[in-house]
């Protein structure tokens, strides 16, 4: 949105001279924290050594889904679990345990999970219908308080070894669910299902696979769906010759129209083999990509990247990477969550060891200032081990981090889940970080602005103008008492 104001570009000369003699040298990384605070931490009431319960959440609204991949049912079967829960008058509390009735042990129940509103997506990504590990869907209505399953969901075409259900994802009356293992073009080439509300039943729509897929790509590793836009991850893209870095292919549905893809997306500042694509999240005009074997800092330390769009999902253009600030080996920073403002990334980084023990695990709060990402906050378990950041999802202001101790790096132990309030400074004119909107904040802005700042570029088009002096003013302006 353009904005009005008194000042033109004409001025930014005359700006910057008057700013340079009180500017505060401002640097990307200064920021106000976030303040966050653990509401609670969640545990399955009939938890047993091995469940890793919390290897995926999802969260909205006032509901909270937390998957257990290896939880038992009452006759000690190990197929897996999803737990939900509710917030009631600002308390979190346990509502029900989703358990399908035709599941063998190793199932994997509860490996990926998806929410929106009132739809619960839960995937069991080892289930054998078509064969080991083929793959299945559940999907459950909220009715009257309770979560009934309406629906199964297999691919028509399902095989051996697809795992259809890795990841899953539902925007409205659509889902959209990956299996990397497919073979669709090639070899683990991969491909994705979208299904459809149609008439109160979830019906098969078009299957996805890129027009360049080759073995390995793994097209499906995750997927992300809003609106009519949607995100699907091939961290093994490249794979093959051991030099790619994986890719995220994007796509788009005009109204009643067909889904198309429009993007495939590698960023320009990745390492070989950064398994770029395991995790997608779309915002509204955002998506954030992770890549949490990302070597650009030191070994697995992990990355994730910001592409925008401004024409409703055809044309996307990387904003920013962003890597933690005490990046380290072994991070695995990458599991990624956005905001549906586009505001606020979250990124979990499972291997992080920090003041709470060697492996206790990660999760990061940045906010978005003009065109620039800050970190605003890290957040740490209560002990080590518990790999922290496993799997991540925000919504509004409140975040829900699985801890599951790393399903494939870990001996297996009960896992648990943790719920936080994310309190960030709500202003973007708070460049200075010090929740003040004051004469330092329009110094250092104007002193950006004179050097051409990503944090200054406050309408983000990669361009500084008369727009972002306006938009700058306006915030300020909406912000000041």
């Amino acid at each position: 949105m353009k904005h009005s104001s008194f000042i033109n570009r004409r001025c930014k000369g005359t700006l910057a001279i008057a700013a340079s003699t009180i500017a505060l040298g401002l640097s990307s990384s200064a920021s106000a924290q976030c303040d966050p605070g653990q509401v609670v931490r969640l545990f399955a009431d009939d938890a047993t050594l091995g469940d890793h319960y919390g290897v995926s959440v999802a969260i909205s609204g006032n509901t909270a889904v937390v998957g257990a991949i290896d939880a038992q049912q009452p006759n000690g079967v190990a197929t897996g679990s999803a737990y939900v829960y509710e917030r009631i008058d600002g308390v979190w509390t346990f509502h029900t345990q989703l358990s399908p009735f035709d599941l063998a042990a190793g199932d994997q129940f509860g490996r990926s999970v998806a929410i929106d509103e009132h739809v619960i997506v839960v995937s069991a990504v080892a289930d054998d219908d078509f064969g080991n590990d083929s793959g299945s869907v559940f999907v459950y209505q909220r009715f009257a308080g309770f979560w009934p399953q309406i629906a199964k969901l297999l691919a028509e075409d399902g095989q051996e070894d697809d795992l259809f259900g890795a990841s899953v994802a539902v925007s409205g009356d659509t889902i959209i669910v990956g299996a990397p293992g497919s073979d669709q073009l090639s070899f683990n080439s991969g491909a994705a299902y979208i299904y459809n509300l149609v008439d109160f039943a979830w019906t098969p729509g078009v299957k996805l696979a890129p027009t360049d897929a080759e073995s390995e790509d793994r097209f499906g590793t995750s997927v992300s769906i809003r609106g009519n836009i949607a995100a699907v991850g091939a961290n093994g893209v490249g794979l093959s010759s051991s030099q790619g870095q994986g890719a995220a292919y994007m796509y788009s549905r005009p109204t009643g129209g067909a889904w198309v893809e429009q993007a495939k997306l590698v960023p320009t500042n990745v390492s070989n083999l950064a398994f770029f694509g395991s995790s997608v999240a779309l915002g509204t005009d955002v998506v954030a990509i992770g890549a949490w074997n990302d070597n650009s800092v030191s070994i697995a330390a992990g990355s994730a990247f910001l592409f925008t769009t401004n024409d409703d999902g055809i044309t996307w253009t990387e904003q920013a990477k962003i890597i933690a600030n005490d990046s380290a080996v072994n991070n695995y920073f990458g599991e990624v969550s956005i905001s549906e403002d586009d505001n606020t990334v979250v990124v979990g980084a499972y291997g992080n060891t920090s003041t709470s023990g060697v492996d206790s695990g990660a999760a990061y709060v940045f906010t978005r200032t003009g065109g620039t990402w800050i970190e605003r906050e890290k957040i740490v378990p209560e002990g080590p081990t518990e790999t922290l950041g496993f799997s991540v999802s925000i919504d509004d202001n409140t975040l829900i981090v699985g801890a599951a101790n790393a399903l494939l790096f870990h001996p297996p132990i009960l896992g648990s889940a943790y719920i936080y309030g994310i309190n960030c400074p709500p202003n973007l004119a708070d460049l200075t970080g010090d929740g003040n909107l004051n004469f330092f904040d329009v110094s250092a802005f104007l002193y950006e602005f004179n050097l051409n700042r990503p944090i200054a570029d406050f309408n983000m088009d990669g361009q500084w103008n008369f727009f972002d002096v306006s938009a700058f003013l306006a915030a300020f302006s909406a912000g000041s008492p």
